[in-house]
């Protein structure tokens, strides 16, 4: 059964990996996210422009693993089909759901780099612990991706998920890393447009 509140975290990520990817070609893995800023320096002590490198290093670095937007493409498609089930859409209707979103979002071309802003408030998480919370959520996200069935194979039953008594399984975990950068700098995956992705707490 897929869990639903999984499905709405990661369409987060989804929009937002497409949204900030900067313009550039996508190819090969992304591995280790780099943003070529010192890793020791705080996000808080970060200049106008070191935040702007962060950015869009962080654009880039979504955009450049083909498997990773073939898998966010697949996930938006998942929520379409989530969406229809919620209006009480059919097994087809939501398999066609899913399709179209699925193929308009592997056709469309990248947009323009989202805008970030500096963490504001306490900040003590350095760059290095930042860069990490992004790789760790990125293979978070796509190995929860590599489950889900194919848009064919959809069946509205698959979408209707009951939360487990005494634990909330249907929330995407999140890194560890990412809790480490959430407790030192709150805002700082709001500023990067990073939430919808690692707000898992």
């Amino acid at each position: 059964m897929i869990k639903s509140t999984w499905l709405l975290v990661t369409v987060g990520l989804a929009a937002a990996a497409l949204s900030s990817a900067c313009g550039s070609d996508a190819s090969g893995s992304s591995g280790q996210f780099a943003s070529g800023l010192s890793g020791s320096e705080s996000l808080g002590s970060l200049s106008d422009a070191d935040v702007q490198t962060l950015c869009a290093s962080l654009g880039d670095y979504l955009a450049s693993d083909t498997d990773f937007r073939a898998a966010t493409c697949h996930f938006a498609g998942i929520g379409a089909a989530l969406t229809s089930s919620v209006f009480g859409g059919t097994d087809e209707q939501a398999q066609m759901a899913c399709t179209s979103t699925e193929s308009a979002c592997n056709s469309a071309s990248a947009s323009e780099s989202q805008s970030c802003q500096k963490p504001t408030g306490a900040c003590d998480a350095t760059v290095s612990e930042f860069e990490t919370c992004v790789t760790d959520t990125l293979r978070e996200v796509s190995a929860t991706l590599s489950s889900l069935p194919a848009c064919t194979a959809i069946k509205v039953s698959d979408l209707t998920a009951s939360p487990s008594s005494g634990s909330d399984v249907t929330q995407l975990p999140e890194p560890a890393s990412c809790q480490t950068v959430q407790a030192k700098c709150p805002s700082a995956q709001s500023s990067t447009g990073l939430s919808p992705a690692t707000g898992g707490s």
